[in-house]
Order: structure tokens, then sequence, then C-alpha cells
């Protein structure tokens, strides 16, 4: 249980310092929560100190609170205390923070498992299979900040990666170069 003083210190400390450089510098009390709800103006912690809960980090310009869920290379990561370190632990990656700050690689956005298809072409003198394929991504309302695009007879195909766009276009390419062959040796 943290005093009134104790938690002005850490507040004016802390948290300040931890906001300077994020789009939470000068709205510090972003960081701030008083019965789970984020304060909207600099706290005066009145009242029980129990209620009020103080940002252990900050990780995309958002506050990150104990028990918020973020993600890691593919891992579930929790807020846990304030010391910060990555322990992993049944397949749960729990982030403290102390005296760094979390890496770039740590995110609130979940991950999501790549799409792929695959083409199976059989017929005379031909028989290919081809997995794997990347599927295009639809960007409307898509958290991709800027998808890679390619164009087949005015249909726009959108990849996430330069690399899925070019994976899917050899797979293209070489089923047709597989049937121009076939087609070559009738």
């Amino acid at each position: 249980m943290k005093t009134r003083k104790e938690l002005n210190l850490e507040y004016w400390g802390r948290v300040h310092d931890m906001c300077k450089g994020t789009e939470l510098e000068c709205s510090e009390w972003r960081c701030v929560e008083l019965d789970d709800e984020l304060l909207c103006c600099h706290p005066g912690f009145e009242g029980n100190p129990d209620k009020y809960r103080l940002a252990v980090c900050i990780v995309e310009d958002k506050p990150v609170f104990v028990g918020n869920v973020l993600y890691n290379n593919n891992d579930t990561i929790v807020a846990m205390n304030e010391y910060f370190r990555g322990e992993k632990q049944y397949s749960v990656f729990k982030i403290y923070y102390d005296t760094c700050r979390p890496s770039q690689e740590i995110t609130w956005k979940k991950p999501t498992k790549k799409q792929t298809f695959s083409i199976e072409c059989s017929g005379k003198n031909m028989g290919i299979v081809i997995s794997d394929i990347p599927c295009p991504v639809r960007t409307i309302n898509s958290d991709i900040p800027c998808p890679v695009r390619t164009i087949n007879k005015g249909n726009w195909y959108e990849y996430e990666t330069e690399e899925d766009k070019d994976t899917a276009i050899q797979a293209i390419k070489q089923i047709l170069d597989a049937a121009e062959k076939a087609n070559e040796g009738e």
C-alpha cells in the first residue's frame, strides 16, 4: 500500500519521466487510473491510495497498467508488476518494468496467423503442387500501414509485405511456366 506522498512522488517523478518524448507528454494523467478509470487531469491522490494505479510503462504511446495484455513475437505478454524484465512461463511472456522500457517488438496488436493457400494443377504432361502461397489481404479499415499491391487486369491484390507479394507472383509464374512446358510437350 502506497501513501499519498509516495503516489505524488512517483507520479511527478517516474511517470512524468516515462512520458517524455511520447504522445502522453503534457497529459501524464492518462497514466493514472482511479477505480479502473483513466483520469482527465493531474491527480491530487485524495482518498484511498489503494484505488489509484500508475502505468508501469508506455507502449505505442499508450499507458500500460499491471494486467494489460500485450503481444511480442506471437507470444502473449501480461504486464505484471513494477519490475521490468522478461520471463517466459507456460507460453505467456510476462513483462515487468523498472530500469528500461519494453522493446519495440512489444505491441498492443494481437498477432494473426498468416493465411496461405495451395494450388494443385494436373493435366496431360503436367503435375504440379504449390503450397504456402500467401493470401492477399483486405486493407480497408486494417492495421496494415502501407499495403504492397500488385495488379492483374484491373484487379488490385494487396499483401502485407513485399516478400508475400513476390512469393505469390513467383507461384503463379511457376504454374504458368509448367502449363506452357506441358503444352509444348504435346
